[in-house]
This record gives C-alpha cells, sequence and structure tokens, in this order.
C-alpha cells in the first residue's frame, strides 16, 4: 500500500494526513476564534477522541499574557499533558498552535 496524502478542514483545525500501512500521522494547525481563541485545545481534544490518535509533540504561539489561561485551557481539555509542549511568544493577545498525531 502507498501512502495517501489528504488536506480537510474541521471545525477551525485545518489537517493533514498522511496514511500508511501502519498508521496514520495528522498535522494540524488550529486557528482561534476572535470570540473564544482559547476553545481551540477543546477542538483538538475532539479530533483526537474521534480519530483515536495521540498526541506527540504541540507547538503553541501565544502571547506571553495568556500564557497561564491557555495551559487551563490545555488541562480542562485533555485529562492530562503526556507529550512536549513548545511555547513560542506571539504578540497581541493572540494564540495558534501545530500539532503532530498519531493515529492506528
Amino acid at each position: 500500500m502507498s501512502n495517501i496524502l489528504k488536506k480537510s478542514h474541521v471545525d477551525g483545525l485545518e489537517v493533514v494526513t498522511l496514511t500508511g500501512p501502519d498508521c496514520e500521522q495528522h498535522f494540524i494547525v488550529a486557528h482561534p476564534s476572535r470570540s473564544h481563541p482559547l476553545a481551540l485545545f477543546a477542538k483538538l481534544s475532539e479530533f483526537v477522541a474521534e480519530t483515536d490518535a495521540a498526541i506527540v509533540m504541540q507547538d503553541v504561539f501565544a502571547d506571553s499574557r495568556i500564557l497561564n489561561d491557555a495551559v487551563q485551557s490545555i488541562g480542562e481539555a485533555f485529562d492530562e499533558i503526556k507529550w512536549p509542549v513548545t511555547w513560542m511568544e506571539y504578540p497581541e493577545k493572540q494564540i495558534g498552535q501545530n500539532i503532530v498525531c498519531l493515529g492506528m
């Protein structure tokens, strides 16, 4: 079986999925909404549950002034964080993230 590459948009998430013979890899870019910017973590949690995937790394782009709120939102969206999270300063109270997931 050859690898299959698919791009989709799911509820504020841009998802590129690479399907191979043994597993799927999801590369996700989550875009915050203006009214509820931290809701992107809950959207990610729903996607991970629906696809039976596991996060292997996460990059978060956020203004340091909302770091505590972002950490709390991740904690509310996931029971336990078992992957590395890299925080990068991003101006103007905005937030975004890149995520890599593996699914079987």
